[in-house]
């Protein structure tokens, strides 16, 4: 069994020491390192090659979202890791400045220890682990963003049948390979597709929830 590597950047010495503990004791993770700044981060994560990083995003010196950010331009001579925010700020600046800046997943420290240790499976796996009450923030953000009359005009019929198809009900929105996460781009911005609904044993929702219209929206 490959162990997936991990990496963590937390300078608060308590948390960082659980989250160390608790990644030595999942039984499929090794830590590999971690750091109490990004500025450490920075100068050694090229040498251990983790899988997945754990970042905060407040922290002394270079924020983590500016750590994310730099992180793109080092070439880690394989794989590059999946990061996952795990932070106490929810506010929807923050969320999005971390998720442009290349971030795969965005977690509240106040997640239990089997959301975080699954957050590590999905984002290795491909998905982009995110909590329902931070992706019910992108939607309200979607929902508050004006299409342009062009846009409105030419993609009019082509969105509304694949929105029609994604919210009446097609097992296809939570099959692995419709809604996938995706590294590509619009303009400068990352499009991130979440698979939770079919990574955690809770219900699918209604076809008109929040999670599910923040699945649209993103596989559109």
């Amino acid at each position: 069994m490959n162990l997936i590597r991990v990496s963590i950047v937390e300078d608060d010495e308590r948390v960082r020491k659980s989250l160390a503990a608790l990644i030595e004791r999942s039984g499929f993770c090794e830590l590999v390192s971690a750091y109490g700044s990004a500025e450490d981060a920075l100068k050694e994560l090229v040498l251990n090659s983790p899988d997945v990083l754990l970042m905060d995003i407040h922290l002394p010196g270079i924020s983590g979202v500016e750590c994310v950010n730099r992180l793109r331009a080092i070439d880690f001579k394989g794989v590059r890791p999946e990061i996952v925010m795990l932070t106490v700020y929810e506010e929807s600046q923050n969320i999005f400045d971390a998720l442009q800046a290349g971030a795969t997943g965005y977690l509240l420290k106040r997640a239990g220890s089997e959301e975080i240790l699954e957050a590590i499976q999905s984002v290795r796996q491909g998905g982009a682990p995110m909590s329902s009450h931070i992706a019910r923030k992108v939607v309200q953000s979607f929902r508050r963003l004006p299409l342009s009359p062009q846009t409105q005009h030419s993609d009019s019929e082509s969105l509304s049948k694949r929105r029609r198809s994604s919210l009446s009900g097609s097992p296809g929105l939570h099959q692995q390979g419709n809604c996938r996460h995706d590294r590509t781009k619009r303009g400068n911005r990352p499009i991130l597709l979440e698979e939770h609904l079919q990574k955690t044993a809770r219900p699918i929702p209604d076809s008109g929830s929040d999670e599910v219209l923040f699945l649209t929206f993103m596989c559109l």
